[in-house]
């Protein structure tokens, strides 16, 4: 039987998105179920070296550690208490860390850079008793690339609050909407994309693939330096590095005139012309909460998520495919196996610029009948019973799976752990100790020790 009452600790490593999907969004839907699940879940912003706050915890569970203090604080004070006070450690994590897999236009891929940095993600996920993901793909990944068991990876998927998102969907709206855009002949299309998939802070690279940064100064001068922060004196022979957008920069600059493209967020500065004299749309981004009502509003009639196929990007999960899907709107993405093949339509996926243009070509001859159809597929999907993660999904709703989630935040007392190697270990060496110490031994088995 579990415990009556669970106690849980969460350290995340930020405010915005990877805390919202793998935290808060979990922690608010138990919280709305009231006293009676038993779980009381606690956020600190940072860590706390106080034995005493963890005192009848049983869980804590930290987000994207990878500093040398934060290895400190896992290795020489988390680790220890938690057998000492018998509460597991759980990393949680939703994107591949290891820098040679995180594009160089991501920018906070300097983070992750050195051995030293890669070390202590090593061994702070080795140190936990669990390790936290969305996907099997990315579960297979710190298996193979840390050397984390699989026994001891927990893959949960990304599930969209129905508080949050469930509200939005209005078949008749996205039906009208579509009719009203196509009869003015310029149909809608939405790129919805966070900032670490655009080059924003415009580094570069040299002939021979090292990444170079260009480093705003106090006095307001640039100062380009590498991964190694080594002062790069001259930009000659340099490449601009290009990003997730980049690959149809070019498509949408060939249909500017025939498609209304909106960008919420952020625009690259190839578009910036665009900007500037109204041929595209620019919207500003808004606190996470909103979001939702912000992707609404902005009246689209397709979306569009290109992706570089890199290890990076297959370490994804479906959101954008989720949430589309639950505000009316069909989505387009690049054909990422398996982060958009799994789940969309052949139809919908597109490998390069060519077939992009091509599937831009379909809209604009696309029935109503047609665009009814791709509307229904994807909230029918959403909607309908899945096996994902080796999990039994109702839905791809949060209030649906839950369950899975309270599983994690029940987990049965600790007990200690224990290791077959680590006790050969310590008895071979209490033998040696001992032996070094004999200064007669008979026959008969009588030993004399110092």
């Amino acid at each position: 039987m579990l415990a009556n009452k669970f106690n849980n600790i969460f350290i995340p490593s930020d405010t915005n998105g990877t805390f919202f999907w793998r935290a808060q969004q979990q922690i608010q839907s138990v919280w709305a179920l009231g006293a009676s699940t038993g779980i009381n879940n606690s956020v600190i912003c940072r860590p706390v070296c106080d034995s005493k706050y963890y005192e009848d915890v049983d869980m804590v569970m930290v987000q994207r550690m990878l500093s040398d203090g934060q290895l400190n604080f896992v290795e020489k004070f988390l680790d220890p208490y938690s057998e000492l006070l018998k509460f597991w450690v759980v990393y949680n994590i939703d994107d591949a860390m290891h820098y040679q897999d995180i594009p160089k236009y991501n920018r906070g891929r300097r983070a992750y850079v050195g051995e030293k940095v890669q070390e202590n993600i090593r061994k702070m996920l080795h140190l936990s008793d669990f390790v936290l993901t969305t996907t099997d793909y990315i579960k297979n990944y710190y298996n193979k690339r840390y050397g984390v068991p699989l026994e001891n990876i927990i893959a949960i998927p990304n599930f969209l609050p129905r508080w949050w998102f469930g509200h939005l969907y209005d078949k008749q709206k996205s039906l009208e909407r579509f009719k009203r855009h196509k009869s003015k002949g310029k149909l809608r299309i939405g790129i919805i994309s966070s900032l670490s998939h655009f080059n924003t802070t415009k580094c570069k690279v040299d002939k021979d693939g090292n990444v170079v940064y260009l480093d705003k100064q106090d006095d307001g001068s640039i100062r380009m330096v590498d991964d190694n922060d080594r002062i790069i004196e001259s930009d000659e022979g340099l490449i601009d590095v290009k990003d997730d957008l980049d690959i149809i920069i070019d498509t949408i600059k060939a249909t500017v005139d025939r498609f209304q493209w909106v960008f919420l967020g952020y625009c690259p500065d190839a578009l910036s012309e665009y900007s500037k004299n109204g041929k595209i749309e620019v919207h500003p981004g808004v606190v996470i909460t909103n979001y939702p009502h912000k992707l609404a509003d902005l009246d689209l009639d397709f979306a569009v998520a290109p992706l570089v196929d890199n290890e990076f990007n297959r370490c994804k999960s479906n959101i954008k495919w989720l949430e589309t899907s639950a505000v009316g709107v069909p989505l387009l993405a690049s054909r990422i196996d398996p982060t958009y093949v799994k789940y969309m339509p052949e139809s919908q996926m597109f490998r390069d610029e060519n077939e992009l243009m091509s599937r831009l070509q379909d809209l604009q001859t696309c029935s109503a009948a047609r665009y009814e159809s791709m509307v229904e597929y994807q909230w029918n999907y959403i909607n309908t019973p899945h096996h994902e993660c080796g999990l039994d999904c109702p839905s791809w709703w949060l209030e649906d799976c839950l369950s899975h989630w309270m599983k994690l935040f029940k987990l049965r007392p600790k007990c200690s752990r224990f290791s077959m190697k680590k006790y050969i270990g310590v008895q071979r060496q209490k033998k040696e100790e001992l032996g070094n110490r004999i200064m007669f031994s008979g026959g008969d088995g009588v030993m004399v020790y110092k």
